[in-house]
């Protein structure tokens, strides 16, 4: 729950790159359906700026981890 602040706390400031790096890590390292919504959030904000790889990064992950959680389980 810390890295989700940290992460608001730079997309507060205007800091997008660091929001997204470590909003990806979030990604990485947790995966949970219930936090999707927050990563939805960030990369909302993020995505006018998808054209910087570090967001582009965050996005495409985002997306992935998005569509797995979307497949119905087997």
């Amino acid at each position: 729950m810390l890295r989700e602040i940290i992460a608001a706390a730079h997309l507060a400031r205007g800091s997008a790159v660091e929001a997204a790096q470590v909003a990806q890590a979030i990604i990485r390292e947790t995966e949970f359906t219930m936090w999707l919504g927050k990563y939805e959030d960030i990369a909302r904000v993020l995505f006018p700026r998808q054209r910087q790889p570090a967001i582009r990064g965050y996005l495409e992950e985002f997306a992935v981890t998005k569509r797995q959680f979307a497949q119905p389980s087997r």
